[in-house]
């Protein structure tokens, strides 16, 4: 049996990273799914943390310099399956909020169709449709 070196490490380590935070997005998709929003905060905080220790240790990974072996490689796609799997779990959260924010759109719009169009602030008051009172998300 081969030895493992520094590279395997760091792929092992990211792997079992990987699969908590599939468990806790899961756990967030669970917790939208039914409006459960003190454990929405707590799995998506989770989730968060497992990201930040995810990026040290890719971090690590790149400055590795060990050559890849046949375990390497079993890793490395055992994350890429890893990861689809939580590409669509994230993808199906997505899915989810849309339609729920359709089809509240929908049904609000079917109740008041005089106030269609209308844009409110955040305190829930009218505001201008002009586009000073557009708000963006700050990520973008």
């Amino acid at each position: 049996m081969e030895k493992s070196n520094g590279l395997d490490a760091v792929l092992e380590a990211e792997l079992s990273l990987l699969v908590a935070a599939g468990v806790a997005l899961a756990k967030v998709k669970e917790a939208v799914e039914k409006r459960e929003w003190a454990a929405f905060e707590t799995y998506n905080r989770q989730v968060e943390e497992t990201a930040a220790r995810f990026a040290a240790l890719e971090a690590a990974r790149q400055e590795s310099a060990d050559a890849e072996t046949p375990q390497t490689a079993a890793l490395k796609r055992c994350l890429k399956a890893e990861i689809n799997k939580i590409r669509w779990t994230g993808d199906a959260l997505a899915h989810y909020i849309e339609e729920q924010r359709a089809l509240t759109g929908a049904f609000i719009e079917a109740i008041y169709p005089e106030k269609r169009g209308t844009v409110y602030s955040r305190s829930g008051k009218r505001a201008s449709a002009d586009m000073r009172s557009l708000v963006l998300n700050q990520a973008y």
